[in-house]
């Protein structure tokens, strides 16, 4: 099992348990936010809380994902699932944006034809991914949830690159194409990319990486692409100390 699928199955895991919660705080809207989870080698680097709208939510990843030079990024949402191998409706197998036309009808919902359900999405740079489909149904305050569904690219030998998945999907593997903006740095002329490579002899990759990693979410808030965000450190690490340090958080 890749680390890719790893991480997707524990952000579902996590979102089933913030769904858990949500629901029983009697809230007027039972869906949750849209979550982005990046991670960067080995280590999480922050999570995204965005509004219920995909190609804002898709913009702040593309945006994110080159400002913090992500190399996994995972996304959390509130989708539509079915055990139909065919669209009830049409009698023909199910065309993108059909399932959630069915799940705004009363009737097709309980007909069972569609279900709501968790939608946690994962992406890597090298053309990998990961769902993870979890069914629910909400009876009062409480969430009743089907086993996952997990389906994966990356131990296959044709990737949905290639097969193609949907506007999202299609969307993400080309942010996760995309040079960082560091690696831009590299080659790029003019004083804000030589002040970048500078401050990389400098202070060091650590450093840069968090500046630029304050910058990325501070110009996400600025064009507000995000609800709210939180940079994220291994316990007892550099990154750890430095975020105490410039927020005066103390993450234990």
């Amino acid at each position: 099992m890749s680390v890719l699928s790893d991480r997707t199955k524990q952000v579902a895991e996590a979102m089933k348990e913030m769904k858990k919660e949500w629901v029983a705080s009697e809230p007027e809207q039972t869906d949750l936010a849209m979550l982005v989870h990046l991670f960067r080698g080995t280590e999480p680097i922050a999570a995204l809380q965005c509004r219920l709208d995909r190609d804002i939510t898709l913009q702040a990843c593309h945006l994110a994902v080159a400002g913090m030079a992500a190399d996994q990024v995972v996304i959390g949402f509130e989708s539509w699932t079915t055990s139909h191998m065919t669209n009830p409706a049409t009698g023909k197998e199910w065309e993108h944006g059909q399932m959630s036309e069915l799940g705004s009808d009363p009737e097709a919902v309980a007909k069972g034809w569609v279900k709501e359900c968790l939608s946690v999405t994962g992406y890597d740079r090298k053309k990998n991914s990961t769902i993870v489909s979890i069914g629910y149904q909400i009876t009062g305050t409480e969430v009743v949830f089907d086993e996952p569904v997990v389906m994966l690219s990356d131990d296959e030998e044709e990737s949905w690159a290639n097969a193609g998945g949907g506007y999202m999907q299609d969307a993400m593997l080309h942010a996760m194409s995309l040079p960082s903006v560091l690696e831009q740095a590299q080659t790029m002329e003019g004083p804000k990319f030589e002040l970048m490579r500078d401050l990389m002899g400098t202070l060091g990759p650590e450093a840069v990486f968090f500046h630029i990693d304050c910058a990325t979410l501070r110009t996400l808030g600025e064009r507000e692409l995000i609800l709210g965000a939180v940079l994220l450190a291994e316990v007892g690490s550099e990154r750890e100390r430095m975020i105490e340090e410039r927020f005066g958080v103390n993450l234990n």
